[in-house]
């Protein structure tokens, strides 16, 4: 079992890995992966684009799942604001976790360091810049097995995209 900070979302004792949150296919289609059901208060949305601030993409460029108990994080009961105040929080984490492991690659693949990277519209930029690379395109070198604590660091809101 893996012992998490205070800071980190409750949601991440159940599931303090990448894989736990999200899926990549050999095509690099992402899925993201929620415990918290949709009833009517427009969770789905809300956590849409929390995930899409969190990695430099469009909503419509991410897929989620929720409340899929074979599949997903069991997160407890959806409730008033905590699907977003504690469920938004830990898809962030894992969000923030997967953006710096594309990054990572990226970098090799670019010979460069990551701090010169981000993530605009699903593409890799350099300094603002786009490169050739889209995230899609990292996805065969992607292994999601890794504690997300080690990585997670949320964008400042004047960062997200």
């Amino acid at each position: 079992m893996f012992r998490l900070s205070p800071d980190a979302p409750g949601p991440l004792r159940n599931g303090p890995l990448v894989s736990n949150w999200f899926r990549m296919d050999a095509n690099g289609a992402l899925t993201a992966m929620s415990g918290r059901v949709e009833l009517g208060q427009g969770n789905r949305t809300a956590l849409l684009q929390i995930l899409a601030d969190e990695l430099g993409t469009r909503p419509d460029q991410i897929a989620i799942e929720t409340a899929r108990t074979d599949r997903t994080v069991d997160e407890g009961f959806t409730a008033g604001s905590l699907s977003v105040s504690e469920g938004g929080m830990a898809l962030r984490w894992a969000a923030s976790a997967l953006r710096h492991l594309l990054l990572r690659i990226a970098a090799t693949k670019l010979g460069t360091e990551g701090h010169e990277l981000d993530i605009a519209d699903g593409r890799i930029t350099r300094d603002g810049a786009p490169t050739d690379l889209t995230i899609a395109q990292l996805a065969p070198e992607l292994s999601l097995d890794i504690p997300i604590e080690e990585l997670a660091a949320p964008r400042p809101p004047e960062m997200r995209w």
